[in-house]
């Protein structure tokens, strides 16, 4: 699956071991979704809840980095 991303032989030998399949395992959400949806077993309504939380979670954490990498950069900084 993660072949299809576009990344060479060359740029994958440098992601460790451990992030790329944590990386990859990351995209299961956005797999599984219409997966759920199609098979008619699960009520729609649950699985967009579902996502919808999910989604609300991996925003923050990506939010969380990109600040605490603002505040890293104005450590330099004399306050």
């Amino acid at each position: 699956m993660c072949h299809a991303m576009g990344m060479s032989n060359e740029e994958r030998r440098k992601i460790p071991a451990a992030a790329l399949l944590l990386g990859c395992g990351g995209l299961l959400p956005f797999l599984a979704t219409p997966i759920a949806l199609g098979t008619g077993r699960i009520e729609g309504e649950l699985v967009f809840n579902a996502f919808g939380a999910y989604s609300a979670v991996i925003l923050s954490f990506l939010g969380g980095i990109r600040w605490g990498q603002g505040v890293g950069l104005n450590k330099s900084r004399a306050r």
